[in-house]
């Protein structure tokens, strides 16, 4: 505050200063915060950036049980202490490395994740969806207001992870423990310090990427805040093992999107030009999708959304649900069939499909919000050994799976991986043209390599496309 107006306040009004100064840093915050992101975050948006932000993220937040003896702290740092389990504290979160993780009560969270899994919880009791990151009387007003929630700060942290800036995130969840709900990130851990030249470049990529408008910082001290600050940065940069030069910003809260629907057209766009389907229509404006996309006003021949709505029906009459089952599609495209099933709870997905599609197809999955996923670029011959391109992970979760083999057998057959893979049901669709008369010649194919048994069929169309076969067909015995 400037010594004339403090003078003048003491003056005019001295019993009234020390609130009159709250209020003079409170304006001038919420000024920097203006400055920082721009007044059109504030003004009326247009459809197609409301879209996204009400489609996205699509997949669904897993829920864990773990019971645990009550607890009336609120706080999860004491609870860590009162147990004595090691963990890093943070302002809003606490921080368990996979070692410390795999030893403790807590090692369910990250079953079936990457190997190097590490869990961040955040400090304060809540779940996911009513809990606010950061919270705080001495914080900006319009700071507050403008940070994401959880479920859109995984887009946050996909987009750094997909500009290379940040540690990937592996999943968002929730969980039970000490008769509390509490909201937890599991990630990528970064087991080195990175500072000097590795900070910095850091840093400045970051900073790029908020002048380049793809993101918005919103501390109001912007890149001046101590969290950017060399040498340290307040151990917000770090890097993986083996790659101490490349340094990785672990902290999104603070970050936000200017206009992700723009951001999302491209990434779109970018994935049909290169996937081995979509078609060129003058009508359609050029080269369209294929599958349409979450969030992004853009055309496409199928919609996968719809297609689920009789796959859904399937799976209730077979009695089968994809909540924490590991599910592997085979030609996967650009993920779209993916990010449906982990939109009902599957812990994770491992697709396949050519080696060109599969960079467009997990840039897509992240853009919209997907994370508990895996992905292999292959041809798919008849003799191809898909399950070497497993993550030890999923491999450990396989038994039981769920096969989803969408409009593929034409393209590939049977693969010899189909029988050796040890799931226990499959999704099924056939092509355009075919019947259900064609379709249980296929299934005889099948049955003469495993035995099988079709627990639900129908006929079904989306989009642009025609009438085709789809089933639920489950292993007469586990393997």
């Amino acid at each position: 505050m400037p010594e004339w107006l403090k003078n003048l306040a003491r003056r005019v009004a001295p019993a009234l200063y020390p609130k009159l100064r709250t209020v003079y840093w409170r304006l001038i915050g919420e000024f920097r915060v203006l400055r920082q992101v721009g007044i059109g975050v504030f003004l009326p948006r247009a459809e197609r950036q409301v879209r996204w932000e009400e489609e996205l993220p699509v997949q669904a937040i897993r829920t864990v049980e773990l019971g645990g003896a009550s607890s009336s702290s609120a706080e999860f740092s004491e609870i860590l202490e009162g147990m004595g389990i090691p963990h890093s504290r943070g302002t809003y979160a606490v921080y368990l490395p996979p070692d410390v993780v795999a030893a403790s009560p807590f090692a369910a969270l990250v079953a079936g994740m990457p190997t190097d899994s590490g869990l961040k919880v955040m400090r304060q009791a809540g779940p996911p969806a009513s809990t606010p990151y950061a919270d705080g009387a001495e914080h900006s007003r319009l700071h507050l207001a403008l940070i994401y929630g959880h479920r859109h700060l995984s887009l946050v942290a996909n987009r750094l992870a997909e500009a290379g800036v940040g540690p990937k995130l592996h999943d968002l969840l929730e969980f039970g423990y000490a008769g509390q709900r509490w909201t937890a990130y599991v990630v990528e851990h970064l087991p080195l310090e990175a500072t000097g030249d590795a900070g910095a470049g850091c840093i400045a990529a970051l900073e790029a990427l908020c002048a380049s408008d793809e993101l918005a910082l919103v501390t109001p001290q912007g890149f001046d805040h101590v969290d950017f600050q060399p040498p340290h940065y307040q151990n917000n940069v770090r890097a993986r093992q083996g790659s101490p030069t490349h340094g990785l910003y672990v902290d999104f809260q603070n970050i936000r999107f200017p206009d992700y629907g723009r951001y999302l057209e491209r990434v779109a766009r970018a994935a049909a030009e290169a996937s081995h389907f979509g078609d060129a229509s003058l009508l359609r404006g050029g080269r369209y999708l294929y599958q349409r996309v979450p969030g992004v006003a853009l055309p496409a021949k199928r919609d996968f959304v719809e297609r689920m709505r009789t796959i859904d029906a399937l799976l209730a009459e077979g009695g089968v649900s994809l909540r924490d089952r590991v599910v592997l599609d085979v030609g996967c495209n650009i993920g779209m069939a993916i990010a449906e099933y982990l939109r009902r709870g599957a812990v994770w997905c491992h697709g396949w499909d050519r080696s060109r599609v599969v960079p467009e197809t997990e840039k897509v999955l992240r853009a919209i919000g997907c994370t508990r996923f895996s992905l292999a670029g292959r041809d798919l011959d008849p003799d191809a050994q898909l399950e070497d391109d497993l993550p030890p992970a999923v491999v450990a979760r396989l038994d039981g799976c769920v096969l989803s083999y969408l409009a593929v057998r034409g393209h590939i057959g049977w693969l010899d991986a189909v029988v050796r893979m040890p799931w226990r049901h499959m999704i099924y669709e056939g092509h355009e043209g075919e019947d259900l008369t064609v379709f249980e010649a296929h299934v005889a194919e099948l049955a003469d390599r495993t035995p099988v048994v079709v627990r639900a069929r129908a006929m079904y169309r989306d989009g642009d496309s025609r009438p085709r076969p789809v089933a639920l067909i489950e292993r007469a015995a586990p393997r």
